[in-house]
């Protein structure tokens, strides 16, 4: 005696985005947890900020997301090249902050900020959790 069962094509491809959904899910947890060890403040607005945006599926494909709503949050993981920073307006209150190498109180009407380096607190961590399960990360790069 032989039983077939068919499945249609539209339930196929509704259980395999299902599927498709829940792993993809499982590694957006992965990923948040990796940027919240990679991030270099560890308290505040930017680490308080990493959350999972949701997985969105079609018949095509299957997204997860990964955010920061900080918005400093690109700074940090991109980090920034040497700049100037001025203060708000021309006859404004100067720039007042500690300065640790002199060790007191500084006050200046410019800057020559030397840059930071980059955490990559985000993109490191999904191209972490990407070569572990063995999937092709793209960071896009934009300023």
């Amino acid at each position: 005696m032989t039983i077939r069962i068919k499945i249609n094509r539209t339930n196929a491809t509704w259980i395999a985005a299902r599927y498709a959904a829940s792993w993809i899910d499982e590694r957006c947890k992965e990923i948040e947890r990796h940027s919240r060890n990679m991030v270099r403040v560890r308290s505040g607005r930017t680490l308080g900020s990493i959350n999972r945006g949701g997985v969105t599926a079609t018949s095509r494909r299957v997204r997860g997301v990964v955010r920061s709503d900080s918005p400093i949050a690109l700074i940090e993981d991109r980090g920034t090249p040497r700049h100037w920073i001025r203060r708000k307006r021309p006859n404004g209150p100067p720039l007042t902050f500690y300065w640790p190498k002199v060790g007191h109180w500084v006050q200046f009407n410019r800057v020559d900020h030397p840059g930071t380096a980059g955490s990559w607190f985000l993109t490191g961590a999904m191209v972490t959790v990407a070569k572990q399960h063995g999937m092709e990360a793209k960071v896009n790069t934009f300023r």
